[in-house]
């Protein structure tokens, strides 16, 4: 299959004032201790690729389609910018980084405010995000990646950032962000906002615990609470889930920025048309809860027996995944739901969110 490439070049005609030349100095010197090459994982294929951020043009390959990336079009502070937020989103958030990056291409003038703020620090840049950003912004996705270039700053701790600043521009809400669905008041929801609470609560707390000990639960509640977390986190029908194979897990090690490894998991599509071709979707696991899907590999490599195949994930059938999600989350939130209730991720249209999901 041969997709068309996306060129993106910058029309750099903004009436923002230049970066000092002192920032511009320090943007350079910083810039030279970064790697010049940066590497991210393409869920959609399945592969490691690298961009060389010394060479123009980046090629950022996702979901099947590759942004072209004309970096020399900005001035050499900018890219410095570029190069930072590339090195610190690609690997751990490809696709919202580029989808940041294309953002600056689309709206240069968002890129120079936003740098003209972060080199004057967090107390300035804070106050740009909190003040102007909404303003100047030009929807929810140009506010989002102006957060996430500033981010990448405090993660890089450059002038004068540091990771304390990263929880205060967590807490800037998004003015501009539209409602992916109606407000969803308690009782009109298959899941209150008790049962949300409890859940959510539920798999922060499991997290913690596995990573000081991974045997604190038994291996059934551990494979349930795994199976839980795809059925109602991602929309898994128990069919998908029971269809799931060891190889259709990936994980990868932490990294000094998050310590914490990356899981995506393969599904495939429940209904194919025949073919020799199966389709398959990438899915990530939310960071913070890895702990738990690492500790159950583990415990799966262990020849756990009574399974229903040998290279099955969990090693149930589908009405056996619906009855042990459903023994689950029952003992979670004292209220009885099953994969199969109205408006579960599992029922909903697709791309419809449910109404407890995870962010982050």
């Amino acid at each position: 299959m041969v997709v068309r490439d996306d060129v993106l070049k910058a029309t750099w005609t903004t009436d923002a004032p230049a970066l000092p030349d002192s920032a511009c100095a320090e943007l350079s010197l910083n810039a030279s201790h970064l790697p010049p090459a940066i590497a991210y994982f393409d869920d959609y294929d399945e592969v490691e690729r690298v961009v060389r951020a010394e060479k123009s043009p980046w090629r950022i390959r996702l979901n099947g389609a590759t942004a072209v990336f004309e970096v020399d079009s900005f001035p050499t502070p900018h890219r410095s910018l570029l190069h930072a937020l590339a090195v610190v989103g690609l690997p751990s958030a490809p696709k919202g980084t580029c989808k940041a990056i294309q953002n600056f291409f689309a709206h240069p003038g968002l890129l120079e405010s936003t740098a003209k703020s972060a080199v004057q620090g967090p107390l300035v840049g804070l106050s740009f995000v909190r003040r102007e950003l909404g303003r100047i912004a030009p929807h929810e996705s140009g506010f989002a990646a102006a957060k996430t270039l500033l981010r990448a700053t405090a993660r890089l701790e450059w002038f004068g950032w540091t990771e304390d600043d990263l929880h205060a521009l967590r807490q800037i809400h998004n003015p501009l962000a539209s409602p992916q669905q109606s407000p969803v008041e308690d009782g009109e929801a298959l899941l209150s906002l008790g049962e949300q609470r409890d859940i959510n609560e539920h798999f922060e707390e499991l997290a913690v615990r596995i990573a000081e000990d991974r045997h604190i639960l038994p291996w059934q509640d551990l494979r349930a609470a795994v199976m839980l977390y795809w059925n109602y986190s991602n929309g898994f029908r128990p069919l998908q889930i029971a269809k799931l194979n060891t190889e259709d897990v990936r994980i990868r090690s932490g990294s000094p920025e998050h310590p914490t490894p990356t899981v995506v998991v393969r599904v495939p599509f429940v209904k194919q048309r025949k073919s020799r071709i199966k389709r398959f979707s990438a899915r990530r696991m939310r960071r913070a809860w890895t702990p738990i899907m690492t500790a159950w590999m583990d415990v799966r490599f262990n020849a756990v027996a009574g399974f229903d195949r040998p290279r099955s994930l969990f090693g149930l059938p589908p009405q056996g995944v619906s009855s042990e999600i459903t023994r689950y989350v029952t003992a979670i939130t004292g209220v009885r739901r099953t994969p199969y209730d109205p408006m579960t991720c599992a029922t909903l249209p697709r791309n419809a969110l449910p109404t407890w999901a995870p962010t982050g």
